[in-house]
């Protein structure tokens, strides 16, 4: 049954975490730079420099810094920051609300632009409108996420002066964010569900619809219902990495999300919230995908009924 299917699923977490947190540890340690040389500076007393290397553990070899880190988050703990002292596992719960608001308002955004776009595109199929908004999503999928940032800001902030720039406060300061964060998977997604609906339409029950008399809109409905397993999918994994988030977008708009807080422990060299900030974004994608898995169990009765019957 389901029950045994998640309990699997749950189980699996484990060997993936264990080789997220090898991969990353040990990433982290062979790229250059000393964070105890970021700390003190490289014209400190000697004395001082190994003081703070004990103090650290860098020390010991990486097989026995591993061993201990491992003993760590298996204790539920992932350090402490070596510039703040703060707690890792603390700092990424304070700031995981504020990457998911960032990451709900642009997928909201995505989601509901991308299958109107799309549909439309569909309703108008190689006529001037349709051939308009697939230019349109090529041009969100290809431009950066830098540079669209800053069109934003220098249009919506600058010019028009409608959105702050940057920072938390107020409900505003939400809008240019989620536009730039949520505009190239909205690009995806108008090409993704008219491929997908114009696949659909083309089946022998749509046929049959339209034979029988139905309606444009209702086919469209009855079309979306089945063309959403795909597009379920994408949503799933692009909310997973706005999950783990999104570094440039945070960062050109200075918000407190996840995102900004691991690239700020990698400039630092700072060991503990770059591998606490990649195992605490594993984990949320993992939990990402299962929701998905389940999801399908909802918009596909025939993926339950072989789910059930291999058990």
């Amino acid at each position: 049954m389901i029950k045994h299917w998640l309990f699997h699923r749950f189980l699996m977490f484990i060997p993936g975490l264990i080789g997220v947190s090898i991969v990353t540890f040990f990433i982290a340690n062979a790229v250059p730079g000393d964070p105890v040389y970021a700390l003190v500076g490289e014209r400190a007393d000697p004395f001082l420099i190994q003081q703070y290397r004990s103090k650290l553990g860098l020390d010991k070899t990486l097989p026995e810094r591993y061993w201990f880190y491992l003993k760590t988050i298996i204790s539920g703990d992932l350090g402490h920051s070596y510039y703040t002292g703060k707690n890792v596992g603390n700092e990424l719960i304070r700031k995981f609300p504020h990457t998911f608001i960032l990451a709900v308002c642009a997928m909201i955004f995505a989601v509901f632009s991308g299958l109107l776009i799309g549909t439309v595109c569909v309703m108008f199929q190689d006529r001037w409108l349709d051939r308009l908004f697939l230019f349109f999503s090529t041009f969100m999928i290809s431009m950066p996420v830098f540079w669209l940032g800053m069109v934003f800001v220098f249009l919506f902030a600058v010019k028009i002066r409608l959105f702050p720039t940057g920072g938390m406060e107020g409900y505003l300061c939400i809008v240019l964010p989620a536009l730039t964060l949520g505009s190239r998977s909205m690009g995806y997604l108008v090409r993704l569900t008219r491929t997908c609906l114009l696949d659909i339409l083309n089946s022998e029950y749509i046929l049959t619809a339209r034979a029988k008399g139905a309606g444009p809109l209702l086919i469209i409905y009855h079309a979306m219902k089945n063309a959403m397993i795909p597009i379920a999918t994408f949503i799933g994994l692009d909310f997973g990495s706005y999950l783990n988030g999104s570094v440039l977008t945070e960062t050109i708009f200075n918000w407190d999300g996840i995102g900004r807080y691991a690239i700020n422990g990698i400039f630092r060299r700072d060991y503990p919230v770059i591998i606490g900030s990649v195992l605490f974004g594993a984990l949320i994608f993992m939990a990402v995908n299962l929701l998905i898995d389940l999801l399908y169990f909802y918009l596909n009765p025939q993926v339950k009924f072989q789910k059930q019957d291999s058990y």
